[in-house]
């Protein structure tokens, strides 16, 4: 009986689980879409600012920014979402996601229904399949310290457009950099914290990268 190349069976194993975290990632997504319209248009936004305040959560893009790795991964071409910085980045802001909400959001909601399958899966289901997709299977060893500054951009760039969204709506996502609650210094704070957090994850990754290499070796 013919047997399978040994080689392929980790690529067999990557396209697998990246087509499992592709349909739990878009399942997430679509849900939370189909819910939060509806009823942030019935508060008395029109469907462009329900569509703006969907897109306006860190959560939302990154769960986006992770279906993007994984259609890359699986469309087998080089291109952006290929690369090792950019996949690694991933990997660190979706663990950021997971960590923030179960540590500091997760009890100020009360979500039922669909708002709760959507609730797990973005926070808490989607998260480690995508770190561990990574860490098996795209970690390679070549992500450098110099790769810090522009994954910091990502969450820096967001606290920036979704300041802009304060000072035009007077909203915004996450209580902890919201100026209702103390003041631009509160939201300073929270941007601050927020990034350190991002940078010693970030750190914590590019560790992980080298030594899983190392293993693999």
């Amino acid at each position: 009986m013919a047997t399978m190349p040994a080689a392929r069976l980790p690529k067999m194993g990557g396209r697998l689980l990246a087509r499992i975290g592709l349909v739990l990632g878009l399942a997430a997504l679509l849900i939370q879409f189909s819910i939060t319209i509806p009823e942030s248009m019935e508060t008395g936004r029109g469907f462009f600012a329900s569509l703006v305040f969907y897109f306006s959560f860190f959560t939302i893009l990154t769960n986006i920014y992770v279906v993007l790795v994984y259609v890359a991964y699986l469309r087998g071409k080089p291109e952006f979402f290929t690369r090792p910085p950019v996949r690694a980045c991933a990997a660190t802001s979706i663990a950021l996601v997971m960590i923030v909400y179960a540590t500091m959001l997760a009890g100020l909601y009360a979500p039922r229904g669909w708002f709760l399958t959507a609730d797990i899966l973005l926070h808490y289901i989607c998260p480690p399949v995508f770190v561990l997709w990574w860490a098996i299977f795209a970690a390679d060893g070549t992500v450098k310290l110099r790769d810090l500054a522009p994954w910091l951009t990502y969450p820096l760039l967001y606290f920036l457009l979704i300041c802009v969204r304060w000072i035009i709506v007077d909203e915004m996502p996450y209580p902890f950099i919201d100026p209702g609650n103390g003041g631009w210094a509160h939201v300073g704070k929270g941007v601050l914290t927020m990034s350190i957090f991002f940078f010693l994850i970030s750190l914590m990754f590019i560790v992980a990268d080298r030594a899983i290499a190392r293993l693999r070796r």
